[in-house]
C-alpha cells in the first residue's frame, strides 16, 4: 500500500507538473503569436515606407526629366534668337548698303554739293548704325547674362533633384533590407511556434496517457476496496454483526464469535443461519478465519495510523485487487 500510494503521488506530482508546463507553453504560444502579430505590423509599415519612397522616387525622376527639357527648350529658344537677331542685322545691312548706294546714285547725279553732304549723311548712317550695333551688343550682353543666371539657377534646382533623388534610393534601400530582416525573424519566429505546438502535442498527449494510467489505478482501488469489503463482511460474526476476534465453526459449518455460538446454542439447538437442526452442539475454532481477522484488525490500524499522518488522505491509492488475500495467505503460512 505504501509503495503504491508513493507511485501514485509521484503519478499526481508528474500530472501536476505537466499541467503546469503545459499552461507556460501555452503562455509562450499567445507570446508568440502577439510577437508574430506585432512583426506583421511592422512589415505592413516597411511595405507602406518603401511605396512611400517608391512614389517620392518617381515624382523626382518625373520632376528631373522635366526639368531638362525646359532646360532644352529654353536652349533652343535662345538659339531661334540669337539666329533672327542675326537675320535682324543682316537686312538692316543690306537695307542700309542700298540706301548707300541708292544715295550714291543721287549724288553722282547732283552736284559736288549734294556729294558732301551725301558723305556727312553717310557718316552720320555709319554712326548712328555703331550706336545701334553697340546698343544690340549690350542687350545682348544682358540677355546672355540673364540667360547665364537663369541657367544656373535651374543647374542648382537639378542638383538638388539629383540629392533628393538620392536620398528617397537611399531610403528605398533602406527600407528593403529592413523588410527583408522582418521577413527572416518572421520565418523563424513561425518555426520557433511550429516547434511550439509540437511540444505542447507531445505534452498533452503524455497527459492524456497519464490520466488513463490514473484511471486503471482508481479502477484497481475500486475494486480492491470492494474485495475488502467482502472479506470483512465475511469475518463479521452472523449473530452479533460484530467483528469475530475469537471464530469457531458450528456443525452447520458456519464460522461465529464463540461467546455468540455458545449463547446461542445454550438456548437453541438449530442452526443460526439455516434453522437446521444441529447434529451436534461442539465447536472447533476456525485458525484460517483468525488469521485473517488478525490480519484485517492489524490493517485497519495501520491505515488509521497513515490516515491520522497524511494531510490528504485521498491521495492514497488501495493495493491491487487480491494483494491482500495474497498478503493474507503468506502470513499464514509463515504462521
Amino acid at each position: 500500500q505504501i509503495v503504491v500510494a508513493m507511485a501514485s503521488k509521484e503519478v499526481a506530482e508528474k500530472a501536476t507538473v505537466l499541467r503546469g508546463e503545459m499552461a507556460d507553453l501555452r503562455a509562450e504560444r499567445d507570446n508568440a503569436r502577439e510577437a508574430t502579430s506585432a512583426a506583421e505590423a511592422d512589415l505592413s509599415h516597411c511595405r507602406d515606407a518603401f511605396d512611400a519612397a517608391r512614389a517620392e522616387y518617381d515624382e523626382a525622376k518625373l520632376a528631373a526629366v522635366q526639368m531638362e527639357m525646359e532646360v532644352r527648350t529654353m536652349a533652343a529658344e535662345d538659339a531661334q534668337a540669337q539666329l533672327r537677331g542675326a537675320m535682324a542685322r543682316a537686312q538692316v545691312e543690306h537695307l542700309r548698303a542700298a540706301a548707300a548706294k541708292e544715295a550714291a546714285m543721287q549724288a553722282e547725279l547732283v552736284a559736288l554739293r549734294a556729294e558732301r553732304d551725301a558723305a556727312q549723311e553717310a557718316k552720320s548712317a555709319v554712326e548712328a548704325c555703331h550706336n545701334a550695333l553697340a546698343a544690340a551688343r549690350a542687350a545682348r550682353y544682358e540677355e546672355e547674362l540673364a540667360a547665364r543666371k537663369e541657367m544656373e539657377i535651374r543647374i542648382m534646382s537639378a542638383e538638388d533633384a539629383h540629392a533628393q533623388l538620392a536620398c528617397a534610393r537611399e531610403t528605398a534601400e533602406f527600407a528593403e533590407s529592413a523588410l527583408a530582416a522582418t521577413q527572416a525573424d518572421l520565418t523563424a519566429e513561425r518555426s520557433r511556434r511550429a516547434f511550439f505546438q509540437d511540444q505542447a502535442q507531445a505534452l498533452e498527449e503524455a497527459l492524456r496517457e497519464t490520466q488513463v494510467k490514473c484511471d486503471n489505478h482508481e479502477d484497481a482501488l475500486r475494486m480492491s476496496q470492494d474485495c475488502l469489503l467482502s472479506i470483512m463482511e465475511e469475518c463479521q460474526c452472523p449473530i452479533s454483526h460484530s467483528f469475530m476476534r475469537e471464530p469457531v465453526v458450528a456443525a452447520d459449518g458456519h464460522s461465529y464469535e464463540r461467546q455468540a455460538i455458545t449463547r446461542w446454542l445454550a438456548t437453541h439447538g438449530t442452526s443460526p443461519m439455516t434453522g437446521a437442526q444441529l447434529t451436534n452442539t461442539l465447536v472447533v475454532p476456525n485458525l484460517i478465519i483468525t488469521r485473517v481477522c488478525r490480519f484485517l484488525k492489524r490493517g485497519r490500524v495501520e491505515d488509521e495510523q497513515s490516515e491520522a499522518s497524511t494531510p490528504n488522505p485521498q491521495e492514497a491509492l488501495a493495493a491491487a485487487p487480491g494483494e491482500l488475500l495474497a498478503a493474507a495467505a503468506w502470513r499464514c503460512d509463515r504462521a
